[in-house]
């Protein structure tokens, strides 16, 4: 990978992590841990996010660059995943998910991305 290319990466990746920090703040009172943010070029994946559990704790969200064509939709995957990290491991799209969503629209946390 080239400097430049690495450097843009990093920057990506800073900037996905104080952007996890504010909502993390404003959305989940701070309760949630400090993750690593990964912005991977050359995944290819049906997934556009992942978020990563190393013995049962959450570690890192790892974004799939090629899906990743707007702000908008950053902000959607990233809120959507800290629901994901907000929840105990293995509970994926289903009811518990699901009332965390629903929680952060009724707070307006989508109204802007949606």
């Amino acid at each position: 990978m080239k400097t430049a290319d690495r450097r843009n990466r990093r920057n990506k990746e800073r900037c996905l992590a104080r952007l996890y920090d504010f909502y993390n703040r404003k959305y989940f009172g701070g309760k949630l841990p400090r993750l690593t943010m990964r912005w991977d070029e050359g995944a290819v994946d049906s997934e556009l996010a992942s978020t990563i559990f190393m013995d049962d704790c959450p570690v890192m969200i790892n974004f799939m660059a090629k899906g990743m064509d707007t702000e908008k939709r950053i902000r959607r995957v990233l809120l959507h995943e800290m629901v994901h990290v907000s929840l105990p491991p293995g509970v994926r799209h289903g009811k518990r998910w699901k009332v965390g969503m629903r929680r952060l629209a009724a707070r307006g946390a989508l109204d802007e991305i949606w």
